[in-house]
């Protein structure tokens, strides 16, 4: 609890700035939601320009890349209190075992894995269990980091570094896995160009919270400023068409699987040769805006006060 809430305070200590669309750089937008479920004014805007629903006001990059180093992960857990048996949690095993399997359906043979953001690193031990042995993670989260490598036996699995300036060598990977990550970014599209440059004819398994579908009975609780995106299959393949991608496939979990509203996108370089993607959905972002509205404007029926539940929670 008390890690949760002096992260909380922490935050707004932070300098917050007015932030273009991290999409296509405009800067217009309407406001739809102006405060997050921890009451910090975020802006939450549909772009002008491009659509997408993003936070308008968050933090600069410098200061969002120490807050995710050093506070962000206390949102969750206690880190520094988690006992060696959180491994064995089924709840996150179940997660991992899950992905890997949606994962082999579409992709067939998995040679490599690199994953941005691995967390406490389930994905990559269930990888590893699974018999695959080229794998490497990324955890920006110094605690999350450390103890991946030393209650996982994942200490040469789990970078704790930033992937752009990773020197060491990447395995030969067919599957590159963002479990969201694209959505917490200031700049997805930095991350797509590098992975552009590096997956060859592999595929792109990006997980994201779907702002169109599936969210509404999680309320204000989907909308906190780590969240500087907000996709929906439209936005999002917009974005990845933008950086040379394709959605060559997608589903979401909305009574089963990771959670209610989560979008799962398989992805694959447009320049693949004898691939055909399929044509996205055609999606209303009026009705999508007007979902969000109605949060803003009703937040005590729509999740604030389970918002402080879980925030003051042991």
């Amino acid at each position: 609890m008390f890690d949760r809430i002096r992260a909380s305070l922490s935050i707004r200590r932070y300098p917050w700035h007015e932030l273009p669309c991290p999409a296509c750089g405009d800067t217009y937008g309407e406001i739809l939601l102006a405060r997050d479920r921890y009451l910090l004014r975020v802006d939450v805007k549909a772009c002008a320009g491009c659509g997408l629903i993003y936070t308008g006001r968050n933090l600069n990059r410098a200061a969002l890349d120490s807050f995710y180093r050093h506070e962000y992960r206390r949102f969750y857990e206690d880190i520094e209190r988690i006992s060696p048996a959180y491994v064995h949690d089924t709840r996150d095993k179940l997660k991992a075992c899950y992905r890997l399997t949606r994962i082999r359906e579409r992709v067939g043979t998995i040679t490599g894995v690199v994953e941005i953001g691995s967390g406490l690193g389930f994905f990559i031990h269930e990888c590893l269990q699974g018999g695959i042995d080229n794998v490497i993670g990324f955890e920006p989260g110094k605690l999350f980091a450390a103890y991946a490598a030393s209650q996982t036996g994942l200490s040469d699995k789990i970078i704790n570094a930033d992937y752009l300036w990773y020197d060491g060598k990447l395995p030969k990977a067919n599957v590159y896995a963002l479990f969201h990550v694209l959505e917490h970014l200031a700049d997805p599209g930095e991350l797509l160009t590098w992975i552009a440059d590096r997956i060859g004819s592999g595929w792109l398994i990006i997980e994201v919270p779907d702002i169109a579908h599936g969210w509404e009975r999680l309320g204000l609780a989907n909308f906190h400023f780590g969240h500087r995106n907000y996709f929906s299959i439209g936005s999002l393949g917009q974005l990845l068409q933008r950086y040379g991608f394709g959605v060559f496939a997608f589903d979401a979990d909305i009574d089963d699987g990771i959670y209610p509203g989560n979008l799962r996108v398989f992805a694959r370089r447009m320049d693949v040769p004898d691939i055909k993607f399929p044509a996205l959905p055609a999606e209303d972002n009026r009705e999508i805006c007007r979902k969000v509205r109605r949060v803003g404007k009703a937040p005590w029926s729509n999740g604030l006060p389970r918002c402080a539940a879980r925030l003051l929670r042991p």
